[in-house]
């Protein structure tokens, strides 16, 4: 018995077989409470992750329906569009390039986007989904109030006004009376009530913009269009990852206590108790949303598994704002808790529990409150999933961890035996050296485990074959130390090297940006190539000094180049801030190129952040007792060629194409 617990194998066994008993025990203590906490902590994590995306991307919406109709207001403070003197096929087609470019670069979101005049007259611009194409509307006196839709060049954005077609109905439109036009008329600012759209009869929301002219008087309306079957959309498919059985809508909380239900992840059709049972009904947007409680439980055959699913979301739906208007006093903001932009809160279903999370989009007096619901019987499946997997792999790891420790216990004492008698083998070969008897291995004799007592006894054997290893170990450590030195040497030498490269490289960018370099997919100067080259659709921006040569003949060389210089140095930041870089200084003119989905955006951002720089800069210069200057700049975007030109002497980057020169012909019409 002694020698079965002095053994190697009694020790790898059994303290394997102890941990993985106790490991078996305390899972199976705390397996309850982990599946709570798992509950718990994935729907926090789940909710806010899908509230997170959804407010993100609805402000989204908003925000590309407010900046179209900025875009529009600025294009006529700027006599760009004036709707007065400019013909209909000019009006029409800045709205339908105006939403081409903004749906390919924001991935639709607006829908429609136009102007009404105080004549009646609709001019404007929507996205046709049958056709998946953007068409120009008209409508008015000259029309007979009809719509009139006009095909558009998809790629140009020009109006083919020759190949108007009226609409299928009727039906006249008749601008007094729509929501937006008389909120716009009345000088309100902001986003319309929810009407069903008159072209495509789905619920719509309206950005308004009413326009005046200088003396105040009111000459139109403008408007910005989301559908909230894009919203729909969306939400269908943001949840879909995360839950099958969840579900997403939206509620409009109005002052007046009456709430309306804007969007829902099933869509706006359910069943409600009326005179035909197996009549649909949509939800219509401007009622109270109690009122959607289906009040009658048709037979389970009366309806398939889609149309259950509609109406136990009204259901689910209509209980949750019913326990939104008890607790919140009709209130998103009361609704959540500590004035935090999420909250969480639970209910029971038809027996089952469902987290509950309300979060808050708030813009420009538009509140909706996102409800998300989550049944936590999905939340536990997930857990029972996993938990399963959990301790299959817990018995496989068990099993393979005792089968283990057995093959291990015979697989290292049978080499511990084998390697004793090797030793003693080896041992009688060689001389014993008397110097080494003064090394001891261990301060007091090894008796047990057995196997290492008799390792022991071995050891001592070879310490004669320690004494000349001991001297080659030596003589081996000098020249590694050697070598050492020598390689420290060349690292030292190849550390300087690299710093004198980084430093001509990091000068060599001063002459050819990393950005140009980046767009012809050059990673460093070295890798350029004459001919290299590539077609890019980007923004260019050009700008110069008025009156330079009049300055510049007044001062002297040394001056002129200081004031290029403090000049350049001002307008660099507001081009680079905004995603743009220098392609070339032309003297005292700048040329700036912008790359990427926003590079319109980007270069009217630049364009204004110089405007805002060359500000302080003649502040300065008036400090200095010199007269400020003024700037000219010309923005376009197209497609254009970049790449490398030159001869065997000397290479350059440079930019070709049309629109460059069409660019560069912008900034010098500033000059008048």
């Amino acid at each position: 018995m002694k020698k079965i617990f002095d053994s190697i194998s009694f020790w790898i066994i059994a303290p394997n077989l102890l941990l993985l008993s106790i490991a078996l025990l305390f899972n199976l203590g705390v397996s309850y409470r982990d599946s709570k906490i798992f509950a718990h902590k994935s729907f926090e994590h789940l909710s806010n992750q899908i509230s997170q995306e959804v407010t993100r991307q609805i402000n989204s919406y908003l925000a590309g329906a407010l900046l179209l109709n900025q875009l529009n207001e600025n294009a006529i403070s700027l006599e760009e569009l004036n709707f007065e003197s400019a013909d209909q096929e000019t009006i029409l087609s800045h709205f339908a390039k105006l939403l081409l470019s903004f749906r390919q670069e924001n991935d639709g979101t607006v829908n429609s986007v136009y102007y009404g005049r105080l004549n009646g007259e609709f001019l404007g611009a929507e996205y046709f989904p049958k056709k998946n194409a953007v068409v120009a509307t008209n409508s008015g006196a000259e029309t007979g109030n009809q719509f009139i839709r006009y095909p558009v060049d998809q790629e140009s954005g020009k109006v083919m006004l020759s190949n108007g077609t009226k609409r299928d109905t009727n039906d006249q439109y008749k601008l007094e009376g729509r929501p937006w036009y008389d909120m716009g008329i009345d000088g309100r600012t902001g986003w319309s009530p929810v009407y069903l759209d008159h072209t495509t009869d789905k619920p719509v929301l309206t950005a308004v913009k009413p326009i005046s002219d200088q003396n105040g008087e009111r000459k139109g309306v403008l408007g910005s269009d989301i559908l909230f079957q894009e919203i729909e959309d969306f939400l269908k498919v943001v949840l879909k990852d995360f839950s099958k059985n969840g579900l997403i809508f939206i509620i409009n909380s109005k002052s007046d206590s009456v709430h309306e239900l804007l969007v829902t992840s099933e869509g706006h059709t359910t069943y409600i108790e009326n005179e035909n049972k197996d009549e649909k009904l949509e939800l219509v947007l401007a009622k109270n949303i109690t009122n959607i409680y289906p009040g009658y439980t048709p037979d389970d055959n009366s309806l398939n598994n889609q149309q259950q699913n509609l109406k136990d979301s009204a259901k689910l739906i209509a209980e949750i704002a019913q326990n939104f208007e008890d607790q919140a006093n009709n209130s998103c903001q009361d609704f959540t808790q500590d004035d935090e932009e999420y909250s969480i809160n639970t209910h029971n279903f038809e027996g089952k529990k469902y987290f509950i999370e309300a979060s808050i989009i708030d813009n420009n007096a538009l509140t909706w409150c996102v409800f998300l619901a989550i049944p936590e019987s999905d939340l536990i499946q997930d857990f029972g999933i996993e938990k399963s997997i959990s301790w299959g792999a817990y018995l496989l790891c068990g099993s393979v961890l005792a089968a283990l420790s057995i093959f291990a216990s015979v697989k290292i004492v049978k080499p511990i035996k084998e390697l004793s008698d090797s030793v003693r083998t080896l041992s009688d070969s060689i001389p014993e050296d008397t110097d080494l008897d003064k090394i001891e291995f261990t301060k007091n004799p090894i008796t047990h485990p057995f196997e290492l007592s008799q390792l022991a006894k071995d050891f001592k054997m070879m310490k004669s074959q320690l004494a000349n290893k001991l001297v080659e170990v030596k003589e081996k450590s000098d020249r590694i130390e050697e070598a050492k030195q020598e390689i420290e040497a060349a690292n030292r030498q190849l550390a300087a090297t690299n710093e004198n490269l980084i430093a001509t490289s990091t000068k060599l960018k001063l002459f050819v940006s990393q950005e140009f370099l980046d767009v012809l997919g050059i990673k460093h100067p070295t890798e350029i190539e004459l001919g290299k080259n590539v077609g890019r659709k980007m923004s260019i921006l050009f700008s110069d000094i008025r009156s330079f040569t009049t300055l510049s003949g007044a001062m002297s060389p040394r001056d002129n180049f200081d004031f290029i210089n403090a000049y350049l140095k001002k307008m660099e930041p507001a081009i680079t801030e905004n995603y743009g870089f220098i392609d070339k200084y032309i003297g005292d003119a700048i040329m700036a190129l912008f790359d990427g989905q926003n590079s319109g955006l980007n270069s009217i951002e630049a364009a204004l952040s110089m405007l805002n720089k060359l500000k302080e800069y003649n502040r300065e210069r008036i400090n200095e007792k010199r007269s400020p200057i003024d700037i000219g700049i010309g923005i376009h975007t197209g497609d254009l060629m970049l790449g490398m030109i030159g001869g065997n002497n000397r290479i350059d980057g440079t930019v070709i194409s049309s629109d460059v020169n069409l660019a560069s012909r912008l900034e010098g019409l500033t000059k008048y």
